[in-house]
């Protein structure tokens, strides 16, 4: 979240050409390090969840901070 509490998200993280010639075969090493890179993203998707579901269940402290009050605060 910026300054202006709008949320900002990251620009395109990375690309790549999916080659469908023989010509083309170089684009495989881009393609697997965007499944590499996607592999990363779902870990950390995958730890955020089972944070917020512990949150949920009541097994870890939350602070008295709330959305609203973020939202509010100036």
């Amino acid at each position: 979240m910026d300054k202006d509490k709008k949320f900002v998200f990251d620009e395109e993280r990375r690309s790549a050409t999916i080659p469908i010639s023989h010509h083309e075969r170089h684009n495989w090493i881009q393609v697997f390090e965007l499944l590499a890179d996607f592999e990363q993203l779902l870990k950390e998707q995958d730890e955020i969840e089972g944070l917020l579901l512990e949150e949920n269940a009541g097994r870890v402290l939350v602070g008295e901070e709330t959305v609203r009050g973020i939202f509010e605060a100036k």
